[in-house]
Parts: structure tokens; sequence; C-alpha cells
């Protein structure tokens, strides 16, 4: 197994670390890269690919066309309303308006 060197990387994301830091990221990294190994060494030859491990089917509705409020229902607790539309205050303004 090949290690990485702990202070190359703290250099590479600019994050100091005392001894202390670094004997312990440093073991933990190396379990991190031992765990990974060994999952490569799982034989995955004739196993399907995936999206995720999860294999179960999404809970999915079928999608139905159902009745609709009328534009009138809609609007009829609405205060602010144009030409059968929604109306909010303006959020951004131009220099020029």
């Amino acid at each position: 197994m090949k290690s990485i060197d702990i202070r190359h990387l703290s250099k590479l994301a600019n994050i100091e670390l005392d001894k202390k830091e670094e004997k312990k990221l440093q073991k933990d990294l190396d379990a991190i890269i031992k765990h990974i190994q060994k999952i490569h060494e799982v034989d995955t030859k004739g196993l399907p690919e995936t999206i995720h491990p999860n294999l179960t089917s999404l809970m999915l509705r079928n999608d139905k066309v159902g009745k609709s409020l009328s534009r009138d229902v809609v609007l009829l607790n609405k205060e602010n309303s144009k030409d059968g539309y929604f109306t909010v205050e303006r959020l951004i303004y131009d220099d020029n308006q």
C-alpha cells in the first residue's frame, strides 16, 4: 500500500498542522486508503452497473389530468392582479427606469 504524504497534502490544501495532527491524519488517511483498496478487491464481473447502491425503484405516482381551478377563483384572494395575472413588487431595478 502506497502512503500519501500528509505534509505535502496539507501544503496543497494550505492547512497548517502540528506534529500530533499530522500523525493522526496520516493514520486516518492510511486507513481510508486501505479500505478503498479492499473495496477494489471485490469481484464485480458479471454484475450490472448501477447509478445508486439502492436498487429499489423510485416510488412515483402516475400523472393524471385533473380539474383545475378557474383563473377567477385563483385570483379571488389576491390583492394585486392585472389582466388576469398575479402582480408583485418590482425586485430588480434598472438605472434607466
